[in-house]
């Protein structure tokens, strides 16, 4: 069940800071004027006007900025425990229903009624909603064919050959075509995708490092550890003890 934390107003001039962080909580900024960046994850991430950025709980975030003349955003702390693995950190709000959905739980939490909390997590609740729809809405078939076959196999290894095989689809064509649309191979798209898996996992849950990697398709809990602390640049020890913090 998605949980509402909290919501606030977030207003920033001109400025930059260099950190290294994570963050315990589910993070959605809704930018409203200025620019904002920063790398997630070792991302580069550009956000303006109408864009919305999500900081997965348990993500290492660094050089933050802002710019223009004034930088103005909803913030929304929230727990999402079904996050999608391997969902985009940033959307455009062209319709701007996350910007409405924002100032309604910004006037539901003004008005102190602590007897209502159904209501704010209904809020947070179409907010995650509203953000997977934009998420995959211009989604790529092939794209969705591939992360789709990931979730139903997650705890299953297979090879490039069963992933071929089930979209009708040469290998190397499919390697080529995938690369084209996403910078990567469909194998490292998966294999990031059981990583976030695991990342999910290891920080909301107390499960041994053998039954996640076993979850997520990995087994060997020592490859799972190496691959892990290459991809998020913190061990899953590390990362536990942030949540601890």
């Amino acid at each position: 069940m998605i949980e509402f934390v909290s919501v606030s107003r977030f207003d920033s001039k001109a400025r930059a800071r260099r950190s290294r962080h994570s963050f315990v909580e589910d993070r959605l900024l809704l930018i409203r004027s200025g620019r904002f960046s920063a790398r997630i994850q070792g991302q580069a991430i550009e956000g303006g006007v109408g864009d919305v950025v999500l900081f997965p709980s348990g993500v290492t975030i660094t050089d933050r900025s802002y710019a223009g003349d004034l930088l103005r955003c909803v913030h929304v702390l929230f727990r999402w425990p079904g996050r999608p693995a391997s969902i985009p950190l940033q959307v455009a709000d062209t319709e701007g229903r996350m910007a409405l959905l924002g100032e309604w739980l910004l006037g539901e939490s003004a008005a102190h009624v602590m007897s209502r909390p159904a209501i704010r997590h209904g809020y947070v609740a179409a907010l995650a909603g509203e953000y997977l729809r934009l998420a995959r809405k211009d989604e790529p078939a092939l794209v969705r064919g591939v992360r789709e076959y990931g979730v139903r196999h997650l705890a299953e290894p297979f090879q490039l050959h069963d992933l071929a095989g089930h979209m009708h689809l040469h290998e190397r064509y499919l390697i080529r075509k995938f690369k084209r649309l996403c910078g990567m191979t469909p194998m490292a798209f998966l294999r990031r995708q059981r990583l976030e898996q695991a990342r999910r996992l290891a920080y909301e849950t107390d499960a041994p490092l053998k039954a996640i990697a076993d979850q997520v398709g990995i087994g060997d809990p020592y490859q799972l550890s190496r691959l892990f602390k290459a991809c998020f640049g913190v061990g899953i020890r590390e990362l536990r003890k942030a949540r601890l913090r």
